[in-house]
This record gives structure tokens, sequence and C-alpha cells, in this order.
């Protein structure tokens, strides 16, 4: 099993601290979408905690960027290539039945010749098909060329399940180097919210408690 070579503690904090920023950037991307009028506050204080989160898991990378209609939160992974990311992570993730480049399925993992050559070309996208025990699963890598690293698209709802693929392989990259135990992620990831506060005077009096110097109505 691809975590199994980390502590339940160091699992279960990294867990801790990825769904707070989760569901972070779960809010903020409701608040933008809504043209919330703190947007751009809300997305400074994430920026913060993304900086403090990628100190504290070097192995991986956390990006926020606005775009049209929504704001994105990337999850980068310390590999050079697609082919390394699958070899050091991918392939240890148990059900593993199918790899493809250009879609879902194209070549079964009955033949590992014919998937190493597939693996050879994969050079913008990889596309992964689990067999879990809810189903079925569907992971894809892509290369992102402005970091020149490996990426991992995701599904919030998917990678929100700690038994999945995807939280499998952001685990293992954010813990594969030692974590910086004194950076508290969930503890201060915890303090904001976005969309659940009930209203604008309530949202100033936790932006205050969190941050003095905020004092705009």
């Amino acid at each position: 099993m691809l975590l199994s070579s980390f502590g339940k503690k160091d699992i279960l904090q990294f867990s801790k601290d990825f769904m707070e920023m989760s569901r972070l950037s779960k809010e903020l991307d409701k608040a933008y979408g809504e043209s919330d009028s703190d947007v751009d506050l809300y997305f400074k204080k994430f920026e913060g905690l993304i900086k403090k989160f990628n100190k504290k898991y070097k192995g991986i990378t956390l990006k926020a960027e606005k775009k049209a209609e929504e704001l994105e939160t990337q999850i980068i992974l310390s590999e050079k290539s697609l082919k390394e990311t699958f070899a050091n992570s991918a392939s240890k993730i148990q059900g593993l039945q199918a790899v493809g480049i250009r879609t879902f399925g194209e070549l079964t993992t009955e033949n590992p010749e014919q998937v190493q050559g597939l693996l050879e070309k994969a050079k913008d996208n990889l596309y992964l098909t689990y067999s879990i025990q809810s189903g079925r699963s569907n992971v894809i890598l892509t290369y992102n060329k402005k970091s020149k690293k490996a990426q991992l698209v995701y599904s919030l709802e998917d990678i929100e399940n700690t038994s999945t693929p995807e939280f499998q392989i952001a685990a293992y990259y954010a813990l594969k180097k030692e974590s910086d135990k004194k950076i508290k992620i969930y503890e201060e990831a915890s303090m904001l919210g976005f969309s659940g506060w009930p209203d604008h005077h309530e949202k100033r009096r936790t932006l205050e408690k969190f941050d003095p110097h905020h004092m705009t109505e």
C-alpha cells in the first residue's frame, strides 16, 4: 500500500490540514462566483495559508489561481515527469486496472510491457482507472508546464475521501519529506469561513479575531 510506510498520526494530521484547505477552497470559489465584496480579502488570507501549508508539506505545492468564472486550487507534485509519478506513487496503489495517455481505459495493466511503452509517451496527460471498494475511480495526472512538474487533477468530492487514489497520491507526496509539525494549518484554517457566516457583522468579528488590523465595514 502506498501510505504503509507513514505513521497513522502523520496521515491523520495531513488529512485534517488538507480537508480544511479543501473546505476553504470550496467556500472561496463560491464567494468568488457570487461576486462577494470581500473576496479579495478572502483570497489574500487563503494565499497566506497556502504559503504555510507548502512550507509544512514540502513534497506537495498548492497554488490558487483566479480564472474567469472560478478560483482553482492546483495540486503540484514533486515529480518532474508523469512517468516518474506513475512509477513512484500511482502504480503502487491497489486496484489499478487501466492506463491511458489520451483517454481512460486505453490499456489494461495485464500487459506490463505495453503499459511501459505507453508511459514512455506520456508527456502531457496520464489517465488512470482504479477499482476501489465503492466502485471505479478515475485519476488524471497532467504535466504543468509553468511549474515543470506533475499536477494532480482532482475533484473535491473524491479527494476528500481518504480511501481514494487521489487522496493517497496527495498524502504520499505531502508526507514523503518530513513535515514541519510546528506549523498549525488546521487550527488557523478553522478560524476562517466564507459562505457559512450568518451576516456581514459576524464575518467582520471573525476576520478581526484572525487579523486585528482588519477594520472595514
